[in-house]
């Protein structure tokens, strides 16, 4: 009877293990020197070169039967380079996992030999996540349950969306404008040599500006006016007016009323609902219970969130050195950059908004480390992973979101190198449902 183990693949062979020496150069720092012994690189050169063989259409020759020494004549350098790289990587990967060591940023690779009669060797050095003894993280007095939809909510949406059909209608010129009519004037600001006139402005008895300008007492004014009226006023334009020039300086502000007009809502009737895309006005209502309620639920977990990272910054107080600061830093402008990019925004752009994050407070660098790293540790503690099936999921919402296909998403981030920022943003994503499932009720 076949063996499981001979009935299945065959199991692949342990590679040998490399040699790894590693120093503490600083806080958070490691100087690391990994030896790749001369029986696994000639192993893994002999398998390049196999596979090499087995794929290269070389002329002269059947594929599959060109002799190792063509092969090594014409492409050797460029198989040994690519294997080295391959090497390097693979083995620090191996070294990385078994010693626990969690970098920070990009490693920088140096004294990288191979040697024939003593194997491949290099130096790393790099800047290291601190251990964290996470705690008191389950249990967490957080509920993300939503409050419940009130009718008087759907009414004042309803209402909403009824004023956005409003029908203005010109009122006979001795009716004058009460609040919520609409007073359609020919308005003139003048301030010192500077001076504009705009026509057939409509503003609002209920209004409190005039093209920018504050006015006091303008819902007071307006409520009464009709047909061939006047109103002068005075008010100083604030810091964000238009004209540059007059900012800060009192502007003269000249109404005349050319006319008013009222508005009639549409009733809320099954007709009027259908125009809105619904069958009848108690579906219409179903439908905009049911957005309330996912707005409300959005917002229910925000806070949750905020609750439960409140409480595990407040739990867990450790320092972190000021390189490791630095190098978080450039972390987190990797994900925004990735971000702007999966949004369209060109690199040129893209930079120009980095620039204006780069100066974000240290406290606020501070906390966000913080908090990466405690979510971290949960997900070790508790074997929190990111499987294919999570990551593909993301790539999915991303591709709909931005409204394209998960290919030019898995194009964008394979380009940029994101994967790994892609995948903790899915890993903190986990942590934070986990903690949400054993929150406290």
């Amino acid at each position: 009877m076949a063996t499981e183990e001979t009935a299945g693949e065959t199991p692949e062979t342990p590679k040998i293990p490399v040699e790894v020496q590693i120093a503490d150069t600083g806080p958070c720092k490691k100087q690391v020197r990994i030896v790749v012994p001369k029986a696994r690189a000639d192993e893994e050169e002999k398998e390049a070169y196999d596979r090499f063989i087995q794929q290269a259409d070389i002329p002269g020759f059947r594929r599959g039967h060109t002799p190792k020494s063509v092969i090594k004549k014409r492409y050797g350098k460029e198989l040994r380079d690519e294997l080295q790289q391959h090497l390097v990587g693979e083995t620090f990967q191996e070294a990385a996992k078994t010693h626990r060591l969690r970098p920070l940023g990009h490693p920088v690779f140096d004294k990288i030999e191979w040697k024939p009669e003593e194997g491949l060797a290099y130096e790393v050095t790099l800047e290291v996540k601190p251990d964290i003894e996470v705690k008191d993280y389950l249990g967490i007095s957080a509920s993300a349950a939503p409050e419940e939809v009130h009718p008087g909510e759907i009414d004042a949406v309803i209402q909403q969306i009824r004023y956005q059909g409003v029908v203005w209608k010109v009122l006979p010129k001795e009716e004058a404008a009460t609040k919520g009519d609409q007073v359609v004037c020919r308005i003139s600001l003048e301030s010192g040599e500077w001076k504009t006139v705009r026509e057939n402005v409509p503003l609002y008895a209920a209004a409190g500006t005039v093209l920018g300008i504050p006015i006091g007492d303008l819902e007071l004014a307006l409520s009464g006016a009709t047909p061939g009226g006047v109103l002068e006023r005075e008010g100083a334009a604030p810091d964000s007016f238009p004209e540059e020039a007059v900012r800060g300086k009192t502007v003269r502000v000249r109404l005349e009323f050319l006319e008013i007009k009222r508005g009639s809502l549409p009733e809320a009737t099954d007709e009027w609902a259908k125009t809105q895309g619904a069958d009848t006005i108690e579906d219409l209502r179903e439908r905009i219970r049911i957005e309330l309620r996912m707005r409300k639920a959005a917002k229910a977990e925000t806070d949750a969130r905020a609750k439960i990272e409140e409480h595990l910054l407040k739990a867990h107080d450790f320092l972190l050195p000021e390189d490791i600061l630095k190098k978080w830093h450039e972390v987190s402008l990797d994900r925004i950059r990735l971000n702007l990019r999966l949004q369209g925004v060109p690199d040129d752009k893209v930079e120009e908004e980095i620039q204006k994050v780069q100066e974000a407070s240290k406290e606020a660098v501070v906390r966000e480390l913080k908090r990466t790293l405690i979510l971290e540790g949960i997900a070790e503690k508790e074997n929190i992973q990111v499987s294919e099936q999570d990551f593909e999921g993301r790539i999915s919402e991303m591709a709909r979101a931005h409204r394209t296909q998960p290919a030019v998403i898995r194009k964008v981030v394979a380009e940029r190198e994101l994967e790994d920022t892609l995948r903790a943003e899915v890993r903190e994503e986990k942590v934070f449902q986990f903690l949400l499932e054993k929150a406290a009720k």
